[in-house]
């Protein structure tokens, strides 16, 4: 399934890309598994898809918007310590990051950072 199509109807970019979530709907289902029981999904769970699996690398996770998939203007990091996720101008006030000081502008991560 195309992964605009897939944004287009709702779901966020990492999600668009899941190999999980195209074989479910092959399947016939709405949300693979793991959305259901919510062990894996995005910053509305205070998550940064960690349960991605597909042709996106961690850093292009980062490094483009949760919701559309453009460049982020700005990164986010999550309360808890999950991670950072991408953000654009358009959509930042969707994410609840742990603070103001989260949102770091540009699309840099910390040197020191891993998935």
């Amino acid at each position: 399934m195309n992964p605009s199509k897939l944004m287009e109807a709702g779901y966020a970019f990492p999600c668009a890309c899941c190999f999980k979530l195209h074989r479910a709907i092959g399947r016939g289902l709405e949300f693979c598994e793991h959305a259901k029981d919510e062990a894996c999904g995005g910053p509305f769970l205070g998550k940064a898809f960690p349960l991605y699996e597909g042709p996106l690398t961690r850093q292009m996770i980062a490094s483009r918007c949760f919701r559309c998939g453009k460049e982020s203007d700005y990164l986010a990091e999550l309360p808890r310590k999950v991670g950072f996720l991408g953000v654009c101008e358009e959509h930042k006030e969707m994410l609840r990051p742990k603070s103001p000081q989260a949102l770091i502008p540009g699309n840099l991560l910390p040197e020191d950072y891993s998935f």
